[in-house]
């Protein structure tokens, strides 16, 4: 549930000036300077945090977060005596601005979570032109609704929305407790576990309409189950088993950044070291902006890159180059400075796995060195023997074709062509892999570097 809401942007710029009404000083100022280090709770017991940089202050049971540029604010607000979620909705417009006056485009009852029994959410429309979004949400629980309302500004929305998450994450009921299962004794794993463990999966694949899926258990670092699910397209009806190759996504991003790890490990690369070290003329943005680039700037979602995977998905056909992803780097200036937010960006991900191969083949196109070191330091010493990033190598045998939901809400099957633009950035995303292969580097993860012959694959 994404949690955004509704309230004229004055309206949170005035409130933020306003003096504090219900919160001591000192009280405040002990949740700013924790700074989403710790959760603080209102009067009734609702648990939130502060995302970093974000400030809050409190006038008249209102809870007002402003984000750092101004432009965008959540309020938070406890309702009394409220029907239902509309009527809680309608409530706290009236305690938090009588005069909004937007109409919501849709509103939908929401399931609980986090604690919650239930929600109820409104979304209203701005003109586009205004560049905004607008949401109301209302959550249930004891008989008593919290309400949030939010007025987002999309280009804050676009650099923030990892704190939207977090912010998200932290609103909880009082009495809301996590669930852990670390303490659990382990069960046996016998073939009437596995069977029950199959059945739920399946029955959850025919909830979500989704026609076929390959899974796998792995214990003490061994793959000791795995099959395949459904069907590998709805028009063909062909089943999926343990050798049907699914695009594994952005998965390739770990396995990424697996391949510089044995590099590090190894002395050929250094995460605090200028990335034009080794590659001389990558450039980001400008030239003060590319000077400060670590290589571990190109691996943390946190160097201030903005989405953009619409450049390269409309702009890449077949036959592109890998160093077009250096060419869209370098027209791509950050939006906020380096470790400031995590920002999810596809391309500088790209960049490096393309930086590793060309440290150890300089000679090769960045494009074949990268998926010759991937083969050599990953893929084969990991057993994963069967992967691709070609789509037309997995189009032309036993692979899943992807879906989507048609107007009846059924799953259709779709071509594979479009996957064709994520090839030129591979390294983020373009891998195939049959489960047996998946598991092993899954296993590896889990094991702290052990693959399932036994051996260490990093140090």
């Amino acid at each position: 549930m994404k949690i955004t809401a509704t309230v004229r942007a004055a309206l949170f710029l005035s409130a933020a000036a306003a003096p504090l009404a219900l919160a001591p000083a000192a009280a405040l100022s002990t949740v700013q300077e924790a700074n989403a280090q710790a959760p603080a709770t209102t009067p009734r017991g609702t648990e939130y945090v502060i995302p970093d940089d974000w400030t809050m202050t409190v006038e008249n049971g209102t809870y007002v977060f402003t984000l750092p540029e101004g432009d965008s604010s959540i309020t938070l607000v406890e309702i009394e005596g409220a029907e239902d979620g509309p009527d809680a909705i309608a409530k706290g417009w009236a305690i938090v601005n009588p005069d909004f006056s937007l109409t919501a485009a849709n509103e939908t009852e929401i399931p609980g979570n986090q604690g919650w029994e239930s929600g109820y959410v409104a979304n209203y429309p701005y003109p586009p032109a205004e560049r905004r979004f607008a949401q109301a949400v209302a959550l249930l629980k004891n008989g008593q609704w919290t309400a949030i309302f939010a007025d987002i500004a999309l280009a804050t929305a676009e650099r923030r929305g990892a704190q939207f998450g977090q912010f998200n994450a932290g609103l909880k009921p009082g009495d809301f407790e996590e669930v852990s299962l670390a303490d659990n004794p382990t069960a046996e794993l016998t073939p009437a576990l596995i069977a029950e463990w199959t059945g739920f999966i399946e029955g959850a694949m025919a909830d979500l309409k989704i026609p076929g899926a390959a899974v796998a258990i792995i214990k003490n670092g061994q793959i000791v189950h795995s099959a395949g699910l459904g069907v590998k397209s709805v028009e063909t009806g062909e089943p999926v088993d343990t050798d049907t190759l699914f695009m594994v996504g952005s998965n390739t991003k770990g396995m990424t950044t697996l391949l510089i790890g044995t590099m590090v490990e190894d002395g050929l690369i250094a995460y605090d070291q200028p990335v034009t070290n080794y590659m001389a003329d990558f450039k980001l943005g400008d030239a003060a902006t590319t000077e400060k680039v670590l290589v571990k700037h190109l691996i943390c979602a946190c160097t201030g890159l903005p989405r953009k995977d619409l450049e390269w998905v409309l702009n890449q056909p077949e036959g592109t180059p890998a160093s077009n992803t250096f060419d869209l780097l370098a027209a791509t200036q950050p939006t906020t400075d380096f470790g400031e937010l995590f920002q999810y960006n596809n391309t500088i991900a790209a960049a490096a796995g393309y930086v590793a191969g060309h440290v150890l083949y300089p000679d090769m196109e960045v494009g074949a060195a990268y998926d010759r070191a991937m083969q050599e330091r990953v893929f084969a010493p990991l057993g994963m023997d069967n992967v691709t990033f070609r789509v037309s190598e997995a189009a032309a045998g036993n692979y899943a074709a992807p879906h989507g939901l048609d107007a009846e809400m059924n799953a259709a099957a779709h071509t594979v062509d479009f996957n064709e633009a994520i090839y030129p950035v591979r390294p983020a995303g373009a891998l195939w892999a049959d489960i047996d292969s998946f598991a092993k580097y899954v296993a590896n993860e889990m094991s702290g570097g052990v693959n399932t012959a036994g051996e260490r694959v990093m140090p």
